[in-house]
């Protein structure tokens, strides 16, 4: 099992609260990081993720805010980074569908101007902004920047190996 001494380390995790976030959360707090988790202000789930990384042992902050707001976005890194103390890595993380429905690509005229702004708001932008707020602490650190995507920005699921298909019993 791999195993990382994070202890003494912070990070800020966007979209910390459920999904590929929360579990990058889970691992650093496992590991002795003091994680911020960013959820936005009015998920239930950003509270309840703090609560279960505390828990489980951890230590967490909650960060809220809005990573595709012009204005939110640095004030909750700025925040994030004062209530830590230091910063040594921003996991950029946090992104949206924009729609709970999916569009197919036949169907692109039904992406709004609106939808098209909050999706570069959040998934480009948002990503940009928390950089640039985090840069002055992450350099006094040396710390580091990590980005991640969903598979769902490619508008289909990911593909299942073959090695982790069930397989059928033969009647032999």
């Amino acid at each position: 099992m791999i195993s990382y001494d994070l202890a003494g380390k912070t990070a800020l995790v966007t979209g910390g609260a459920s999904g590929i976030g929360f579990a990058t959360c889970q691992m650093l707090a496992k590991f002795g990081c003091t994680v911020a988790v960013n959820f936005l202000a009015d998920d239930p789930r950003g509270p309840e993720a703090v609560d279960n990384l505390i828990d489980a042992g951890g230590k967490a902050i909650m960060a809220p805010g809005n990573v595709g707001d012009p204005d939110d976005a640095p004030r909750m890194v700025q925040k994030a980074v004062a209530d830590l103390g230091r910063l040594d890595l921003l996991f950029a993380n946090a992104g949206t569908p924009g729609t709970s429905r999916r569009i197919p690509p036949a169907d692109l005229d039904r992406i709004t101007e609106e939808l098209w702004q909050q999706l570069i708001a959040v998934n480009l932008i948002g990503v940009f902004r928390c950089a640039k707020a985090a840069a002055p602490a992450l350099k006094a650190s040396h710390g580091a920047i990590v980005s991640t995507a969903s598979i769902a920005g490619r508008g289909r699921r990911a593909a299942v190996s073959p090695m982790a298909r069930p397989r059928r019993a033969s009647s032999a």
